[in-house]
């Protein structure tokens, strides 16, 4: 009876570790094409606010839309590798990265499934494109890159990216959409809202959210932060 009782709370531990765990974790999706701006501005936030971060793709090195190559990144896991359970949130850069993630069944997936537990998710300029072919747009209020429309006007018009609105910022219920690069401040603000009202960070913030102009320091941020191509 005695080691019932020890191997029950030794459970009852790991699971309370795996949760609290899982409070304090951020997932990124990208693909080739990603907006460094609207990555890195998000990711710094999270990060000096105490969570931590894995990037997931499809790519092992992942290119940035600029044609400097020192804003390419290494991947954290596999998109196959990644468990909804293991994040509190997730997070889907704009540029041509949510384009190329829709022909990827495990990128939608990954997407569907933290639109369902409700946990935060926030979308970015094309970052909107991923959660529409999940089908997860229609009767939702969201904004986005506007040029959307232009780029698959069927589907805009047949309402499946919901309700848009030429804002900033959107939130409905867990959803957090922002529309362009110059967005991306109040978009990580309203972000680290979201989570504050939801999870505990392990350690205070650190830092301030960083302007995405401010591009002379990118290098020297990447190489602190996260290992670069």
């Amino acid at each position: 009876m005695r080691i019932k009782k020890i191997l029950f709370i030794l459970a009852a531990t790991i699971v309370s570790y795996h949760t609290l765990f899982a409070q304090k974790k951020i997932l990124f999706i990208l693909a080739d094409g990603f907006n460094a701006g609207e990555f890195w501005n998000p990711y710094l936030s999270v990060y000096a606010a105490g969570y931590s971060i894995d990037i997931c793709s499809p790519m092992d090195t992942i290119k940035a839309a600029s044609k400097d190559r020192t804003l390419d990144i290494v991947r954290d896991i596999a998109l196959s590798e990644a468990k909804i359970d293991d994040y509190a949130a997730l997070v889907i850069p704009g540029g041509h990265s949510p384009e190329k993630l829709e022909s990827y069944p495990e990128a939608v997936k990954l997407v569907n499934d933290f639109m369902l537990t409700g946990k935060p998710v926030a979308a970015i300029c094309h970052g909107p494109r991923l959660l529409a072919k999940a089908g997860l747009l229609e009767n939702r209020s969201i904004t986005g890159y506007c040029g959307i429309r232009d780029e698959l006007p069927a589907e805009w018009m047949s309402g499946r990216f919901g309700t848009y609105t030429d804002k900033p910022v959107v939130i409905d219920s867990n959803l957090l959409t922002s529309r362009y690069p110059d967005d991306v401040t109040p978009f990580s603000v309203a972000f680290l809202d979201m989570l504050d009202k939801r999870t505990v960070p392990d350690k205070p913030i650190l830092l301030l959210v960083i302007n995405n102009k401010i591009n002379a320091i990118e290098t020297t941020i990447k190489a602190s932060f996260h290992p670069i191509a």
